[in-house]
């Protein structure tokens, strides 16, 4: 039902300062205007702040894009009467695609009740120009620079999302022998704004004056180039995509190369210890990276080229408080496995580089990482702010190979695939990939981990000395029959060049011969030589042709070639006749089996687990993951005394599991460490590095180093949480005590204490004391308040009943016994590699 209103112009100057052609000219939007009777003023002066393809009418919301989806899953932002939006609101909630909702009704206050618990309705309004404001406002929000949401790393962790993460590897590792021309790149460049004259010049003179050795600084002056690739990766547009792979492949090289000669010069460069990035994200998106934390397996995959900045006051100015939505705070942590993973040939390894000295903003310190760059969630927490507004800080760490489910490496692959020279064999794998992918997307069909397995089992086989790439790829499959069958021609093709095996067509005996050696294996290798050669000789009833055929329909059924299956069948029974009534009612069931088949059972992990809201437990209880573990651990354990033993050693593995990341992280940042080949850091490592770093704080510098050590924001929220920590360690160790049962856990808390004693005195400093002065005040301290309103005992009291002392008391003197009296560990200890279940480090050495 349409709905009139007052009719009044929108502001000529809002409309011309609310533009937004050039700025978001490729961001996946549409304004949908719906039930609005006097729209006409709406639709003609629209035109002056978005291109005409980004806005539309419609009568009927039923026809909208709010209800009718597009593959490319475009944003909505939907303009619509107070009637028809109360009458469909519970479905505009659940819709995932809208955005923001917009009222525009003559009776503001009846249509403001039932909007007020609605996130999404953005404002109701019977002034246009108010409306406007608020949509330009929005369509920015909206639309950032690195779409961090599920866009970029939906399914990111279950396999289905593989065969997209391997299309874009081997976009970015196209072989140099490979010629892509940029004609086609420019093309499609002139055909998306060809009603835009000044940025056709601009697309005219860089297709003229263009040079691969400088991508970097055309990706961030923000342009055409910019904004289509984002718009094909955002929307995962493989056919566009691969029409820019010459400009990615050269980005990706760049930024690989730059990688490399800064790790090449650590020691005269200032080190990456940790990037920001300052994000909006909705409450569902914010649902979505919480349930990814709280899974199995915490890891995201980055799908754009993702942009950072080495100073978090860049960040945030990018997550300022803001009306429904999130403001959030990316902090990745930089760690010097890093450098140690890009010596290796995993292609999980992280491509990032500072990319400040050619880029077109250099005031953003910006560092650019690649594509598919993977990061682990280490933690989601909210912060308020010196301010009270209210910042979700949310820390990630590139993914190591350890990190990677399955072990999916494409180490080998890639070296391979680097090596191609046929521009055929590389337009086939892109297809295969990029048809599979739209395929696994749709109908989630396509299995990626059996695929994987059996390109595995014929790597390990040496195959790939025998045969190309797409032929070995296509190969693989087993529930694709056009991939199969693919394979099973080309092998065709290439058994005709040999031969011996020609020279043998009519020879049975030698064929079948051949036909064992290949059944393993390639499976699609056999099913050529019985296509081409034996098939025609198995004419008579010997136990070598049955067994041929038989191998044959067995072989097809598995590739799920039916109709190859059935007429194998066929031609078994009329090899055998009446002569094996067994073996004909074995096949008649098998027969029958395929006429029928059973539905298919839904494999574990087939499908993405639904989102669940997380509730964020205390502060007080939170010191890391792996801490909060040691809790849960003692709790479960507490009614079998069996295990506490087994416990007890849980809880010293999970205590080195922190202390290793504080070394890997945390220290490095606030302590400014250099690179450090040993790991393991000691307590008189922070120490030193503490003093260095107050000295350059306070020394007179010329030019005042500004990043994530200390920012005071991000330090305010670290002391926090580092005294949270220590309250946590502290209480752990008096449960330890209790029980006398866990002497070398006792030793790692010590230690552990002791270093974030150092972190959070570095912490302190960086509060009150000014850069570049020695004068202290103290105003910028935060009291921590540890204690939780709804806590009415310590945080492992409900462990200590009378049973569980008992039991614990039972076990002392055999545990004593076991380890031997309570050694406290020096403050010089430091360790490389530690056995997890002893206290002694397999190397031990002093401070130099």
């Amino acid at each position: 039902m349409a709905e009139t209103t007052t009719e009044r112009a929108i502001d000529g100057k809002t409309l011309q300062s609310s533009n937004l052609k050039i700025l978001n000219n490729f961001d996946d939007y549409l304004v949908a205007i719906v039930g609005i009777e006097d729209k006409q003023h709406f639709l003609e002066q629209l035109p002056t702040m978005l291109n005409n393809d980004r806005f539309q009418s419609f009568d009927d919301i039923k026809n909208s894009p709010v209800f009718v989806h597009s593959e490319l899953e475009t944003d909505v932002f939907l303009i619509i009467s107070g009637t028809l939006g109360k009458q469909y609101r519970d479905q505009l909630i659940l819709e995932r695609q809208l955005k923001c909702v917009y009222v525009y009704c003559k009776n503001e206050s009846y249509h403001i009740e039932w909007t007020k618990e609605i996130k999404k309705i953005r404002c109701v309004t019977s002034d246009p120009t108010t409306l406007i404001e608020k949509l330009h406002k929005d369509v920015r929000t909206f639309s950032n620079r690195w779409p961090f949401d599920e866009r970029s790393f939906i399914k990111s962790s279950i396999p289905t999302s593989q065969w997209f993460h391997l299309f874009l590897t081997m976009i970015c590792h196209t072989p140099d022998t490979i010629t892509l021309p940029y004609d086609d790149m420019f093309n499609e460049c002139r055909s998306y704004y060809k009603n835009n004259q000044s940025v056709l010049r601009d697309i005219n003179s860089f297709a003229e004056n263009h040079k691969p050795v400088d991508p970097i600084k055309q990706y961030t002056r923000n342009g055409f180039l910019y904004r289509i690739l984002n718009h094909a990766l955002r929307t995962r547009n493989m056919g566009l995509i691969r029409i820019f792979s010459p400009f990615i492949r050269h980005l990706h090289g760049q930024l690989w190369k730059r990688q490399s000669a800064y790790y090449k010069n650590l020691d005269k460069e200032q080190l990456i210890r940790s990037v920001y990035r300052g994000q909006y994200l909705t409450e569902e998106q914010v649902d979505h990276l919480y349930s990814v934390w709280n899974s199995n397996h915490p890891i995201i995959t980055l799908t754009t080229f993702g942009s950072t900045s080495r100073g978090p006051n860049v960040a945030f100015r990018f997550a300022l408080p803001e009306n429904g939505v999130v403001s959030c705070l990316f902090e990745i942590i930089i760690t010097d496995n890093c450098c140690d993973s890009t010596e290796s040939c995993f292609y999980e390894a992280p491509v990032f580089a500072d990319i400040t000295s050619i880029s077109e903003k250099r005031d953003e310190r910006e560092v650019l990482f690649s594509l598919v760059t993977r990061f682990r969630i280490i933690q989601i927490e909210r912060q308020r702010m010196e301010n009270n507004d209210s910042l979700l800080v949310i820390i990630l760490k590139p993914a190591e190979p350890e990190d990677m489910q399955n072990k999916f490496s494409a180490s080998s692959i890639i070296e391979e695939f680097k090596k191609l020279e046929d521009a055929q064999v590389y337009k086939d794998i892109l297809d295969m990939l990029q048809e599979t992918a739209d395929e696994e997307t749709k109908f989630n069909s396509t299995n990626w981990t059996v695929w994987w397995n059996n390109l595995k089992s014929q790597w390990h086989q040496g195959v790939r000395d025998k045969s190309p790439l797409n032929l070995i790829f296509f190969g693989c499959f087993t529930n694709s029959l056009k991939w199969s069958r693919k394979a099973i021609d080309m092998h065709k093709d290439s058994l005709r060049t040999v031969p011996s095996i020609e020279l043998n067509r009519s020879c049975f005996r030698k064929l079948y011969e051949w036909s064992n050696a290949l059944r393993t294996p390639v499976p699609t290798r056999w099913l050529a030589l019985y296509e081409e050669y034996l098939e025609k000789l198995c004419t008579t009833n010997t136990k070598e042709a049955r067994n041929t055929v038989k191998t044959a329909a067995e072989t097809y059924e598995k590739i799920g070639d039916t109709a190859h299956t059935n007429s194998c069948y066929e031609k078994l029974l009329a090899l055998i006749g009446d002569t094996n009534t067994k073996m004909k009612k074995e096949i008649e069931k098998k027969v029958k089996r395929l006429e029928n088949p059973s539905a298919p059972t839904e494999k574990k992990g087939s499908r993405p687990e639904p989102i669940v809201p997380y509730r964020e437990p205390s502060k007080v209880y939170k010191m890391q993951e792996q801490l909060w573990m040691i809790y849960e651990s003692l709790k479960d354990c507490a009614d079998d005394p069996n295990s506490i033993k087994a416990c007890f050693t849980k809880v010293n593995r999970l205590l080195r599991l922190a202390a290793e990341s504080y070394d890997a992280g945390d220290s490095r940042i606030i302590l400014r460490m250099p690179v450090i080949e040993n790991a393991g850091l000691s307590v008189n490592d922070y120490r030193f590095y503490c003093l260095l770093s107050t000295e350059r704080h306070t020394e007179k510098l010329a030019i005042v180093i500004k990043d994530g050590s200390n920012n005071h924001e991000l330090t305010l929220w670290r002391y926090e949480k580092y005294m949270h920590g220590w309250i946590f360690l502290g209480q752990l160790k008096h449960c330890l005590v209790l029980c006398k049962g866990s002497q070398s856990g006792i030793s790692l808390i010590d230690r552990l204490m002791k270093k974030l004693n150092v972190v959070l005195t570095m912490c302190a400093i960086y509060l009150c004391v000014k850069p570049r002065s020695k004068k202290v005040n103290v105003d910028g301290m935060k009291f921590v308040n540890v204690i939780d309103e709804g806590t009415k005992q310590h945080i492992f009291g409900d462990i200590f009943d009378d049973n569980l002392l008992a039991k614990l008391q039972a076990l002392e003197q055999e545990i004593i016994t076991g380890s031997g009296s309570y050694q406290p560990i020096s403050d010089s200890y430091r360790e490389s590699k530690l056995d997890p279940t002893t206290m002694e480090p397999k190397d031990v050495f002093s401070d130099p």
